[in-house]
């Protein structure tokens, strides 16, 4: 799919569950996409589209988690909605940048 959508020249490390052998929500696979960026928890956030995966993996490894809902009306949302909260919802990928600049100054 990366290729595919040919972006890989745009994300450097690529990490792919399938071949780390872990699959998100597990925080360990957050944690090794952190150490191979060489940042922290608190410089990164997951962007993600699915509560369960996205989200609450990115929070149980200490990653803020915002909730892309362009296409989030699935049956695997329905059943987080109240209980995974995200840090931020955004409607259009136009909002994160806004986003992250408040988180910054705040």
């Amino acid at each position: 799919m990366i290729d595919n959508a040919q972006l890989r020249p745009w994300f450097d490390p690529i990490l792919i569950s399938a071949e780390f052998g872990v699959r998100k929500p597990n925080p360990r696979i957050f944690r090794a996409a952190l150490e191979r960026w060489g940042i922290g928890p608190d410089e990164a956030v997951m962007v993600g589209d699915t509560l369960g995966a996205d989200i609450f993996g990115a929070q149980n490894a200490g990653v803020r988690g915002v909730w892309a809902t362009m296409q989030a009306d699935r049956g695997a949302n329905d059943a987080h909605r109240d209980t995974i909260v995200p840090d931020a919802a955004i409607a259009s990928l136009s909002e994160l940048l806004p986003l992250l600049e408040h988180w910054s100054v705040g």
